[in-house]
């Protein structure tokens, strides 16, 4: 760690604020750059759950870049983003990749893609929920990206939706809030994923938010709020007005030991609302937030008593307690699967966590056929044992048998005694370093070598002296899931042979799965 840096999660917040690039903007190069970009947060250790909080933004016009860019974990909520000459969010990997994303109740307006979500981490979840989007492409998201609730239609016909899209804020002729009977009020949103935010209950104009709005704005007609202009936005209203006031408190939880509790409070008064919870009356380090998560549940977190205090410049409240009751895990952990890594290396994964003491005796695993175990490591995932062997033989099918492997629950639950899984190691090409790829076999195999780079396994050409190829399998570039980070693939095609030789032309391949299942992407010098 490092001196004087924060040792709990706290997050960050954008509220409130104009990003605006309609005059003297980059338009394409080396300077060009979003109006607001937001980077990674710590990917392991203190601060690594931290979020982005960006919430009650107006982010107008960009020539060259989408209005904003983030990866990382973000909150994207109540903001008004309009851009007449491209796109709006793009959330996609720069340093890293994106991992928890929430992009709910925003206004767009772009002639490029409303709102992108790519190259997210799947080990995360993503959310995008209730927004109002009128683009060229509304919506471009990852498989995994849950959308839900949402409203969109093309660029042109945003102003069947809202009053003047199409305005110059610095004629403050700009209006996003939707005209009467707009559509886009409907049946209520989901809001049990959204409460952990800041503000998550008000609109762009501070007014309490009616959950069948999609967009930043909870009400159509006549905007009463602040008009859209390239100023400083005022971040206290008196719409809502009051003191601080705790409408809906928090509700009492039971669940499962290593399960997640989550608790939240909504509240109405003059904006901004500060937020503090408690457990048992003691304050709960950087819970300054309408939500608070417990990630995992322990057994010792049974009958604890949570509430929040809320305040502002007028006044505060304090809810009801919520009493949280945890019930034992009872649940033997299982064998979910098994892999072979190399020709002296398996490993098996746990449907839990499990003890680093009962997963690293080496006398809890038994491989027949006389195969002798060395060691046994528990991975950081808490999940997986990484076994070294003796030399194991291609294509022979192996059983593995488990015995007094124990979850890291109160009760210690063990692995139902004689538990077993097989194995078979493929035949595959000999490799000078040993390391052999997964699932995929060259065409040619001398053509072929592989190196070890920080446990990562490299497949690579290593001539450029071979006749066309011929077949469905083209070259990859291996990486085992379960050990790299950030890298840096570079690819080059032959440079001796004219643009009109099909072998000028090379292939980027991912997601391999057989010869007739991968994706690719092809390159034409």
């Amino acid at each position: 760690s490092v001196p004087g840096m924060p040792s709990v999660d706290l997050g960050g917040s954008r509220s409130h604020n104009v990003f605006s690039k309609a005059n003297n903007a980059s338009t394409s190069g080396t300077w060009a750059r979003p109006n607001l970009l937001v980077g990674h947060w710590p990917l392991t250790g203190a601060g690594s759950n931290d979020i982005y909080e960006i919430y009650g933004n107006f982010i107008y016009s960009n020539p060259a870049e989408a209005l904003f860019q983030g990866e990382g974990n973000i909150a994207l909520y109540d903001n008004v983003l309009v851009n007449h000459s491209g796109s709006a969010v793009h959330i996609q990997p720069h340093n890293h990749k994106p991992r928890t994303i929430r992009v709910f109740h925003n206004s767009v307006v772009a002639t490029g893609t409303g709102i992108r979500v790519s190259g997210v981490d799947v080990e995360y979840d993503q959310l995008v929920s209730g927004n109002a989007v009128f683009a060229a492409t509304p919506f471009s998201l990852h498989a995994q990206v849950q959308q839900v609730d949402n409203v969109s239609d093309t660029f042109n016909a945003a102003s069947n939706y809202l009053t003047t899209p199409f305005g110059n804020p610095e004629l403050g002729t700009l209006d996003i809030y939707p005209v009467s009977a707009s559509t886009l009020d409907g049946t209520a949103i989901d809001s049990s994923l959204l409460q952990l935010f800041n503000d998550w209950n008000v609109d762009f104009n501070g007014d309490q938010r009616l959950q069948g709005f999609r967009g930043a704005y909870a009400d159509e007609g006549l905007n009463s709020g602040w008009q859209l202009a390239l100023t400083i936005k005022p971040e206290t209203y008196t719409a809502s007005g009051g003191a601080a006031d705790i409408f809906e408190g928090p509700v009492s939880q039971e669940v499962r030991e290593g399960e997640m509790a989550s608790f939240a409070v909504r509240a109405s008064g003059i904006n901004p609302i500060q937020y503090q919870w408690f457990r048992n009356d003691e304050a709960i380090s950087g819970a300054i937030s309408s939500g608070y998560t417990i990630d995992t549940v322990l057994i010792d977190d049974d009958g604890a008593e949570y509430h929040c205090e809320v305040s502002n410049s007028v006044g505060n409240d304090i809810s009801s307690d919520a009493v949280l009751t945890v019930l034992p895990d009872t649940d033997a952990p299982l064998i979910t699967g098994a892999v072979v890594r190399s020709l002296n290396e398996v490993d098996i994964q746990f449907s839990k966590a499990v003890t680093s003491s009962s997963a690293q005796t080496v006398t809890n695993y038994q491989i027949d056929q006389g195969v002798e175990i060395f060691s046994a490591t528990l991975n950081a995932d808490n999940r997986t044992v990484h076994l070294i062997t003796n030399s194991l033989e291609t294509n022979n099918t192996y059983t593995i048998t488990i015995n007094n492997v124990q979850d890291t629950t109160s009760n210690l639950n063990e692995i139902s005694p004689g538990s077993s899984v097989s194995v078979v190691l493929e035949a595959n090409i000999d490799l000078t370093n040993g390391l052999l790829p997964l699932e995929w076999i060259p065409l040619t195999a001398s053509r072929w070598s592989v190196v070890a780079d920080a446990g990562n396994n490299a497949l690579f050409l290593n001539t450029s002296d071979y006749p066309p190829l011929s077949g469905s399998r083209l070259g990859e570039y291996i990486l085992s899931p379960d050990s790299y980070g950030d890298f840096t693939l570079t690819v080059e095609a032959k440079t001796n042979e004219s643009s009109g030789n099909a072998n000028a032309d090379y292939a980027l391949v991912f997601g391999f799965v057989d010869e007739n299942n991968y994706y690719y992407m092809l390159f034409n010098r």
